[in-house]
């Protein structure tokens, strides 16, 4: 989970400073904590990556929900794959990401209105170039109008179709637009279901949070804030006491003068989650904060 933090927060870094440094493919870890500056927006920009890499990853915990609520909501089968679109809001275009392979030329959007969908491709430009020119918003077809404020498209290539997908951390944040299908927020209550709101058509997705993906996201942003704020070097023992955390922070130190790019590249495969299913230890009880909560070798039938 610290990958996709570290890929939001190499794309919230300020354009000018990134141009000094000769591009986001030659920032290193020790540049990320001396030029990383904290905003509003870090926690949500990471968690557009974590939910396209976990998508992209299928990791159980976020890939069977989506797909299901693609397949019932949106007539999508096929499990759930994911175009990230939220990189671009601030002007970088990722490197590591390639969307357009998989806009094929007859991938529509789906769009929740009467008549044909619109053609992803022939319209890619244009919402594009509508996040930062309003005169390119009033030209988007009335069915996809908002289409721009979409952080990932999630559909299937082989189906060609997809939805326009939003994220937000605070769920009353929120806004509907046509072109805008499936809304994704970390869940208020535990057992939180999917649900419609019709004022905003939109299909509200919660994604778990206790001993789950949510607290595994933001206890990652936690462990690269305080990496950062340590100067790309292990953090004080009072700044990050989990001895779990601490070596993650290791594993970073070890890596702070190489390029972001190349250590998320080499990283991934370490990251494994379809190998890991939760076990909680003990008698759970309700309004009982104390569990323990561990990772265990996914059983397979042979």
């Amino acid at each position: 989970m610290v990958l996709p933090v570290l890929k939001g927060l190499l794309f919230a870094l300020n354009t000018q400073r990134v141009e000094r440094l000769g591009g986001h493919s030659t920032v290193t870890l020790a540049d990320l904590a001396r030029e990383y500056r904290e905003g509003s927006g870090d926690c949500g920009i990471c968690f557009e990556y974590a939910v396209h890499d976990a998508i992209k990853v299928k990791d159980p915990r976020v890939y069977d929900l989506i797909s299901e609520i693609i397949d019932e909501r949106c007539g999508i089968r096929g499990g759930a794959e994911s175009i990230l679109f939220g990189a671009e809001k601030n002007g970088a275009v990722s490197l590591i990401e390639t969307p357009e392979n998989l806009i094929t030329d007859d991938a529509r959007i789906l769009a929740g209105s009467v008549g044909q969908p619109a053609k992803l491709k022939k319209q890619w430009s244009k919402i594009k170039k509508a996040l930062r020119d309003q005169k390119a918003r009033d030209k988007l077809p009335e069915s996809i109008r908002g289409l721009w404020k979409a952080d990932l498209f999630v559909g299937n290539v082989n189906q060609e179709r997809w939805v326009g997908t939003t994220l937000k951390i605070n769920p009353a944040d929120f806004e509907g637009a046509p072109g805008l299908r499936i809304g994704i927020f970390p869940e208020r209550k535990e057992g939180e279901s999917p649900v419609v709101d019709q004022d905003r058509n939109l299909v509200l997705c919660p994604l778990p949070y206790n001993g789950s993906f949510m607290e595994l996201f933001y206890s990652s942003f936690f462990i690269v804030k305080q990496f950062c704020e340590a100067d790309a070097r292990i953090p004080k023992p009072v700044a990050l006491p989990n001895a779990s955390d601490r070596h993650v922070a290791s594993l970073l130190e070890e890596r702070r003068t190489y390029p972001i790019i190349e250590i998320i590249q080499a990283m991934e495969p370490m990251a494994q989650p379809k190998l890991l299913q939760t076990s909680f230890v003990g008698e759970q009880l309700e309004f009982d904060p104390i569990i323990a909560v561990a990772p265990v070798a996914q059983m397979t039938r042979s």
